[in-house]
């Protein structure tokens, strides 16, 4: 549900970003995980929030983009199937909801 003018520009902006694979169009809500939901890539999820940084004048000098995309385990910190412990990497929400807010709050506030 779109409430005014700023978060129809956050969805016009992720709608730009969206769709590039061969499964289009998917319904953006403000619940929806640019990574778990849209499945972008670390490149395109960077592109976005440069672009989102500018055009929102939004300060981005907390951001950091691996909080939401770690890097891949390396080789031998892949589970092994015969062991009971599994490498399991904790990502939090990187959600449409947070960018509109930050239009609101004008900086990056998140963890």
């Amino acid at each position: 549900m779109i409430t005014d003018e700023f978060d129809e520009k956050v969805y016009a902006l992720v709608r730009r970003y969206n769709g590039r694979g061969v499964f289009t169009e998917q319904e953006l809500r403000p619940e929806t995980d640019l990574d778990a939901d849209l499945y972008f890539s670390e490149d395109e999820a960077q592109s976005l929030m440069n672009e989102f940084f500018v055009e929102f004048n939004v300060r981005w000098e907390n951001f950091t983009l691996a909080t939401y995309y770690p890097p891949e385990p390396p080789l031998l910190a892949i589970p092994n199937l015969f062991r009971r412990r599994r490498f399991v990497s904790e990502v939090p929400d990187f959600t449409i909801s947070m960018l509109i807010e930050l239009t609101r709050v004008g900086r990056w506030r998140y963890d």
